[in-house]
């Protein structure tokens, strides 16, 4: 299980508070702190994500950890809380597609 590049790679390794991947936030008001205006201008991604079996993430995590249930395989990304996410962390490219680009001021 090797770490691809991601859609933002050099975001992850600033601020990796639930692992060192991609980070996407279930709600468009988190992002906007992210996006700073640019001639007058804030843009912003809406994509869809492939969570998969999910496991609250911590720093450490360079790669989701291996579900307790098989030895074997391992979780498919990482969230802030298991009851009700609101940021999912994934780990390979594959896991998202950006579908549109949105503009705002």
């Amino acid at each position: 299980f090797k770490q691809d590049p991601g859609i933002c790679c050099p975001l992850v390794l600033t601020a990796a508070r639930f692992g060192k991947g991609t980070y996407f936030a279930v709600t468009a008001r988190y992002s906007t702190d992210y996006s700073p205006p640019s001639n007058g201008k804030c843009y912003m991604f809406l994509a869809y994500v492939l969570a998969g079996d999910y496991m609250v993430g911590n720093s450490t995590l360079s790669v989701p950890s291996y579900r307790s249930d098989n030895s074997n395989v391992r979780y498919n990304s990482t969230v802030d809380s298991e009851s009700k996410p609101s940021m999912y962390v994934t780990y390979r490219d594959a896991q998202a597609y950006p579908a549109y680009l949105i503009t705002f001021t």
